[in-house]
Order: structure tokens, then sequence, then C-alpha cells
């Protein structure tokens, strides 16, 4: 099993502050799969996602679990980062957060294109729900958990993380503990324009 403080990540949303709310995100909710080849490393499969690390390593092998898979190590509820049921649907991500021998590096993200760039002045709200994964050597919670709204992929060559305040984030001194539950991420953004990227 991963050696890694793990978390799962469903169902993102970024919309309009308006009554007639249209998720921006495509795919949010990780159920749309090329094939039902999903596991570690797999993020491709719940395309347009992608993983912003150029190169797979210490960074960059982010997963995708769902229900239709046959491997018991990527299914859903019960795969190799525990058991969790999904909060909507057939599935959801997971990335590495945290690797405890490599406490500047190992950082994974999750990366998409919206469906329509953002319109300056206009509030967003963005929602995201995180899950702590059971079977890991290291878990202390995970705090600080984020999303980041770009008008350029953050696509990257290195293992280190990706260094920029983000537009939206859990607390970062109220860790993420519940591992039976999905914690809700929520905030609001005002657009600059043209943001056309969420990463995670």
């Amino acid at each position: 099993f991963p050696s890694h403080d793990s978390i799962c990540i469903i169902f993102i949303w970024l919309s309009f502050l308006s009554k007639a709310q249209t998720n921006l995100v495509p795919n949010g909710s990780f159920e749309e799969l090329d094939t039902c080849d999903v596991g570690w490393n797999k993020l491709a499969q719940a395309a347009p996602w992608f993983q912003p690390y150029a190169n797979i390593g210490l960074g960059g092998s982010s997963d995708v679990w769902n229900s239709c898979s046959n491997n018991p190590l990527y299914s859903v509820p019960i795969n190799q980062a525990g058991s969790q049921i999904p909060r909507t649907g057939n599935g959801y991500a997971g990335i590495c957060v945290y690797l405890p021998q490599f406490p500047n590096e190992g950082r994974e993200y999750i990366e998409i294109g919206l469906s329509n760039s953002l319109i300056i002045g206009k509030r967003y709200k963005v929602e995201f729900y995180a899950s702590p994964a059971i079977n890991v050597w290291f878990h202390i919670g995970i705090a600080g958990i984020a999303a980041y709204l770009s008008s350029d992929s953050l696509i990257i060559n290195n293992n280190i993380p990706i260094i920029i305040p983000p537009n939206v984030s859990s607390p970062i001194d109220v860790p993420i503990i519940d591992t039976v539950n999905w914690t809700k991420i929520q905030g609001e953004y005002v657009a600059k324009g043209g943001e056309k990227f969420l990463t995670i």
C-alpha cells in the first residue's frame, strides 16, 4: 500500500453565484471514463483531467478509482487506499499530498481546463469534497487542501510543491481526519478574468 498520506477527491464544482448555476468543471465527479482501466497513475482515464507534473516520479501519479474496475485494488468502495463510498456516482480521484521522507517534494495535483473562461469581476462558487485514505503508513490528517484558478496550465517539470497562494482552501490549522464522511471544502472567488484552469 502507499507509504504516504493520501486523500481522495470527489465532485469538483465551480459555478457562478446565481440562481441558475452551471458547473464549469467538465467531468466534475470523475464519472466519465475513457476506459475502465483505472487505478494508480490513471487520472487521464477521467479526461479532461490531467496531472500538471510533466515528469512522473515523486510528483505526478494521480489516481482514479471506480466501481467498474475488476481489479480489487482500484475498485470502489474498497481499494488500495482503504474503503470509501463515493459521495455521488461510482468513483473518485486520489492524490498524495505529503511524503514524510521527502517533506519538500512528492505532492500530487489534479488539473482541468474549464468549460468556459471566467469573467472579470464575477463571483464564483468553488466547492469540492475530500476524504483521507485509510491504508497509509503515515496518517496525521490533512490540512490546507486547496484549489487554484489560473489563465494558464500549471504544468511543471520538477517534483517540488507548487507554491502559489490558493483561491480556496480548507483551514491550514484544522486537519481533515474524518475517514468515514466526505468533508466539504468551499469558498467564493472573484475572477480577475480569463481564468481557464483549475488545479487542486
